[in-house]
């Protein structure tokens, strides 16, 4: 045993009688400390029960004196082949391991180090170069010792470039004898080299690094160290072209960061000019509005005399259409001042049915000239809120315009206020037109795209987005419900009994980044 220990065996010849301990001890003793080395059983006095003892020790064979020198020599041949194989799956076994490995590693230098420590660990071998190629040149990125030669020009000499150059795996069992060797090319740590395996590692046929391996005996490397070698180099292949695609991904993700942020900075750009011009339009509107609107209601109210009644009906026209004219002007301001933040809220305690008594004063003649009917149901509880009466009126006179708008005549709209204890809840139902789900999803957006049935007064398209903005101004939210096309629709929105903060702030970072990332 202690010659075992101190030296390295690949098959042991154990007889069965030994001096001072039993062959089958000894076997198994053996096979417990180097259960690689192989066992052949010899005696001149077999028992099937130290045949058996054997073969369950897992010796290699079990022969009688005397021996036969042939069949000796093919039991021979058998072991050292099943320890190759074994060799060879364990390898194998390291080399699918090392492949696992390289799919978690995100940099090209960390898989040229779990590489080079695979080959020492895995072969054995102690002078290694990962290199790579770039820029007219092999690039060392790992190996050992760590002081060998770090580049290598792609249009010298020497056997790892021309496994670079033609892609093919260099096996070269004496390098002083190869044309392509140059005496002094490595440091002096590698002078004693004799023989060279360079592995090419390439992607699309073309070499992109080298694995290169040297030893300083003769004939070192053999073919089955190349087709191992071989395979390890597909395995890096993979890695690298994974990390090139992740590479050109993040760039591409870059420059597309950077290309939206250049159009969202010039969409927001264009809408800065876009408000100024609203703004200014607006504000350069409402002067001329208010003088020919009181100039009209002058003339109407009789102050210049009898006028015809052909006269009379144009001027009509053109209050109508004033008016038409000054509301879109009001909408596109709050419209404004919402999107910039400059709506203002001012809280006061509101009487809930003092507030509902002045919306249907208001909205009657609207409902009284196509013959419909407004219910106002206030639920037990409902007293008072904190809010901005003016504003809210304004949500609720839209809301009910709209439902009266779209509403046949003759059919029933219900007002319903409900106490949700820490705030009210506002419904107005109608039996009108209806809504779809993909009506739903743009209604409260400036402008929304929603096939509606043709009605004699026309609409800005800003009211439901402007009853949003104060809605949310308010703390609260607001919402559609449909059952579809025909079967009417019901308006609800949230108020917070009690006043909130104010927020100005419409767009927030956040909205910047989903308006990049979407």
């Amino acid at each position: 045993m202690e010659k075992l220990e101190g030296e390295n065996f690949d098959l042991v010849l154990l007889d069965i009688k030994l001096p001072d301990v039993s062959g089958i001890d000894l076997l198994a003793m053996i096979k417990d400390r180097h259960p690689d080395i192989g066992c052949i059983m010899i005696t001149g006095y077999s028992s099937a029960d130290t045949a058996i003892e054997s073969l369950n020790l897992e010796a290699e064979a079990y022969l009688t004196k005397p021996i036969d020198a042939v069949d000796l020599f093919e039991i021979v041949e058998r072991a050292a082949r099943k320890k190759e194989r074994r060799a060879y799956e364990e390898r194998l076994a390291a080399l699918h391991n090392h492949a696992i490995g390289l799919s978690s590693i995100n940099t090209l230098k960390g898989v040229a180090e779990l590489t080079v420590d695979t080959i020492e660990s895995v072969f054995g071998f102690n002078r290694i170069s990962f290199l790579i190629l770039k820029a007219g040149k092999l690039l060392k990125l790992d190996g050992i010792p760590e002081k060998s030669r770090r580049a290598l020009n792609l249009d010298g000499p020497g056997i790892t470039v021309r496994a670079a150059n033609t892609g093919k795996t260099q096996l070269v069992p004496d390098i002083r004898l190869d044309e392509d060797y140059v005496p002094g090319l490595h440091n002096d740590l590698l002078n004693s080299s004799v023989s060279e395996l360079a592995v090419p590692v390439k992607i699309g046929g073309e070499a992109v690094a080298v694995i290169n391996v040297e030893s300083p005996e003769e004939n070192f490397f053999d073919d089955t160290d190349r087709k191992l070698m071989e395979l390890l180099a597909e395995s890096v292949s993979s890695a690298i072209e994974r990390l090139r695609r992740v590479e050109a991904l993040e760039r591409m993700v870059e420059e597309r960061t950077v290309e939206l942020r250049k159009a969202y900075e010039e969409l927001k750009a264009l809408d800065k000019v876009k408000d100024q011009f609203i703004g200014m339009a607006a504000h350069e509107l409402r002067t001329p509005l208010t003088s020919i609107k009181g100039y009209i209601d002058f003339i109407l109210g009789g102050a210049m005399g009898e006028i015809s009644e052909n006269i009379r009906q144009m001027l009509v026209i053109v209050q109508r259409n004033t008016r038409r004219l000054e509301s879109l002007t009001d909408d596109l301001l709050d419209q404004q001042r919402l999107e910039c933040g400059k709506m203002d809220i001012e809280h006061e305690l509101v009487q809930v049915s003092d507030l509902l008594g002045h919306i249907e004063e208001e909205i009657s003649p609207v409902i009284t000239n196509k013959n419909q009917r407004l219910e106002l149901l206030i639920h037990s509880g409902v007293s008072t809120i904190e809010a901005d009466k003016k504003k809210v009126s304004q949500v609720l006179i839209n809301l009910l315009t709209n439902a009266s708008k779209f509403s046949p005549d003759n059919s029933d709209i219900i007002l319903l206020v409900e106490d949700k204890n820490s705030y009210l809840k506002f419904s107005v139902k109608d039996e009108g037109f209806g809504l779809n789900e993909d009506d739903i999803c743009k209604l409260f957006k400036p402008f929304p795209e929603i096939e509606r049935p043709s009605v004699t007064e026309k609409s800005t398209g800003l009211g439901l987005s402007i009853c949003k903005g104060i809605v949310d101004l308010h703390g609260g939210e607001i919402w559609a419900e449909s059952k579809g096309r025909g079967r009417g629709s019901t308006f609800q929105f949230t108020l917070p009994k009690e006043g909130v903060e104010q927020t100005k702030e419409l767009l927030t970072v956040a909205d910047e980044v989903s308006i990049l990332t979407d």
